[in-house]
């Protein structure tokens, strides 16, 4: 199947111990996958793109989701705490 005919869908995994201590470990994983027009269709992936996209538009009208990613001034200077 060509690239340009498929539909790419992202998927985000997160993987935890969750114990309740501080020894908790948590590792997030992306994986793309790519699908056929009928093999998209069947498993709803038009549908979930869709909501994906009217979350992020209601995000972005409401002012939501945006933080300032300004970086301190103590930030990698070298200086411990």
């Amino acid at each position: 199947m060509p690239k340009d005919k498929s539909v790419k869908y992202s998927k985000m995994t997160v993987y935890s111990t969750e114990l309740k201590t501080a020894d908790d470990v948590k590792t997030t994983t992306y994986e793309d996958s790519r699908y056929c027009m009928s093999c998209a269709k069947h498993r709803r992936i038009f549908e979930k793109l869709k909501n994906k996209a009217i979350r992020a538009s209601e995000r972005e009208k409401s002012g939501a989701g945006f933080r300032p990613r300004n970086q301190s001034e103590t930030w990698n200077s070298g200086k411990r705490w």
